[in-house]
C-alpha cells in the first residue's frame, strides 16, 4: 500500500508505515466509519443525499483518536475557538498545530470537537460519499453547530 496518499503537503508530518493510525492528514466522517477495526456501522442505502455528505476531509488529528472528521455537533471545542482555522495560533499554547492537536493543554482542550482544518488558502479539502470532492470554507460545513447539510447522511 502506498500510504502516501493519506500524506497532504502542506500537513506538518508524515504518515508512519508501521502504524495502521499514524499522523494523516485526512479523516473520515464519525457518524459513518468507525475506528479501528470494526465494521462500518452503515450500508451505501444509509445515505440519502451522498452528493450532500461528507465522507472524508482534512483534518487536524486528535491523538486520542485518529482518522476521525469530527461532525460539528461534537460537545468538544471546536477548532476556531482553539486556534486559526490554518492550525496556527493555539490559545492555549500559541503555537501551530498543523497535523495532530497537542495533548498536555489542560484537560479540556486536550481534545477537539469539528476539526476540519483549513490548510489550503482559508479552505480545505473535502470528498463526499458520491464521489466528488472540492475544496470547502470551514464555517460552511461547521454551519453553527448543525450537522445540515453536511453531516446529516439520515435527513
Amino acid at each position: 500500500m502506498n500510504w502516501q496518499v493519506h500524506d497532504c503537503p502542506s500537513s506538518g508530518s508524515k504518515t508512519i508505515v508501521n502504524n495502521y493510525l499514524g499522523h494523516r492528514s485526512y479523516g473520515y466522517h464519525v457518524g459513518l466509519f468507525t475506528a479501528g477495526y470494526t465494521p462500518a456501522t452503515r450500508t451505501l442505502a444509509d445515505i440519502r443525499r451522498p452528493a450532500d455528505i461528507v465522507m472524508m476531509g482534512d483534518v487536524l488529528q486528535d491523538p486520542h483518536a485518529r482518522g476521525r472528521f469530527n461532525v460539528p455537533t461534537n460537545s468538544r471545542p471546536p477548532l476556531h475557538e482553539l486556534m486559526n482555522l490554518d492550525g496556527t495560533n493555539c490559545v492555549v499554547c500559541g503555537g501551530s498545530h498543523t497535523y495532530q492537536y497537542a495533548t498536555g493543554h489542560d484537560n479540556v482542550y486536550d481534545y477537539i470537537g469539528f476539526n476540519f482544518l483549513s490548510r489550503h488558502n482559508n479552505l480545505g479539502n473535502v470528498a463526499f460519499m458520491d464521489g466528488h470532492a472540492k475544496a470547502m470554507n470551514y464555517m460552511t460545513l461547521y454551519s453553527n453547530r448543525s450537522q445540515n447539510p453536511h453531516f446529516n447522511y439520515a435527513g
